[in-house]
């Protein structure tokens, strides 16, 4: 061994080493102390991992089963849970009205994701100003005059879609069709035909608007209720003055958001939620009807609200009137889904089979 070599050379560089990492070490543990304990949010429920970090939101919004994972917090944490650091999912329709009528609350940047080509749309810009005149060039087309103008290209292609289930119904006699070869999702309770059908067909001939029918009324909201097209969040960020909800403060910045099925499937709200039930909209509590929000709510609600319901309504009226799905059963008696934000079937289809003809039915 050289005289001139200095032995303490690597003994200095493994302290160096050691001290940078545990210095590391601390500097996170600190970071997600802070996120647990002593963040403005800590008081708020909800899994360890998530108030860390947003890998847990991240996590189940990947596999597709984020709203069920949300709802077994909410129903073991209550109305308000916290599922990322910044981030707050609500189950309570007292909060729909803030989150979504107060213009202050504005849409998140996370909305940016959804540009066209690096330019923002009406959906996905956060600023009301940039949507303002986009929103009311359009409106016009959307409004209920001009669906009644136009009701008779509606109905036409009703009648196609039900030219389509014959054609096929016939082509694969005894074996299953697949809705979603016709359309993306059509869900009539067959236990409702007969008592709809007395409705759509007494209603023949006269002036009243499908729309206003109270039986079908209740088939096409229990629709709304059980098959959400949106099963996530649509969240909005807390605005400067900051928001005290439920017992819990908000600061300004703080995500927060309501998904509708988390209201939908409220056993307070609607008793025996999971069943098809439109007789329960004849009296319908005032809660019921608060709840109910398909398309969201206020200035940032789906543009093609009306479109989308009219749409509905005369879809339900002529396949209910041309008995069409007499004899006809769900191939699968559950529907597994995908719960993204535009909710998808797993497996891609909502197959029908017809065990009997029309003509032979009782």
């Amino acid at each position: 061994m050289s005289p001139d070599r200095d032995v303490s050379q690597p003994r200095q560089t493994y302290d160096t080493v050691v001290l940078i990492n545990i210095t590391i070490l601390v500097i996170v543990c600190i970071f997600y102390a802070n996120r647990i304990f002593f963040h403005p949010l800590a008081r708020v429920p909800g899994p360890l991992l998530a108030k860390c970090t947003s890998l847990w939101q991240i996590y189940h919004s990947y596999v597709g089963d984020e709203c069920t994972a949300v709802r077994r917090l909410h129903s073991k944490h209550g109305k308000v849970v916290r599922i990322g650091p910044n981030l707050i999912d609500i189950a309570d329709g007292a909060a729909l009205g803030t989150i979504y009528l107060d213009k202050r609350f504005l849409k998140p940047s996370s909305y940016h994701n959804a540009y066209t080509d690096g330019f923002a749309t009406m959906f996905s810009t956060s600023d009301p100003a940039y949507r303002a005149p986009r929103a009311k060039a359009v409106a016009p087309l959307f409004s209920k005059a001009a669906i009644g103008r136009d009701k008779d290209l509606i109905y036409q292609s009703v009648e196609r879609f039900i030219q389509r289930l014959e054609k096929g119904k016939s082509r694969v006699k005894g074996r299953p069709i697949d809705l979603q070869e016709h359309t993306r999702a059509l869900g009539i309770d067959v236990l409702a035909y007969d008592r709809l059908r007395e409705e759509i067909l007494a209603n023949r001939g006269k002036e009243t608007d499908v729309q206003q029918l109270p039986y079908l009324q209740g088939v096409i909201k229990e629709g709304f209720r059980l098959a959400p097209a949106n099963a996530t969040r649509l969240p909005r960020v807390v605005p400067s003055s900051g928001w005290h909800f439920n017992g819990h403060y908000f600061p300004p910045g703080t995500t927060v958001g309501i998904a509708s099925p988390q209201l939908f499937f409220d056993g307070q709200t609607y008793p025996d939620p999971t069943e098809f039930r439109p007789g329960r909209w004849a009296t319908p509590s005032a809660e019921m009807q608060r709840d109910l929000v398909p398309f969201s709510l206020g200035i940032r609600q789906c543009i093609a609200k009306n479109l989308a319901t009219a749409e509905l309504y005369m879809a339900v009226e002529k396949i209910v009137e041309s008995d069409i799905l007499r004899g006809a059963k769900a191939v699968q008696d559950n529907l597994e889904l995908w719960e993204w934000f535009n909710v998808a079937v797993k497996g891609n289809k909502i197959e029908l089979v017809w065990t009997h003809d029309r003509e032979t039915s009782n």
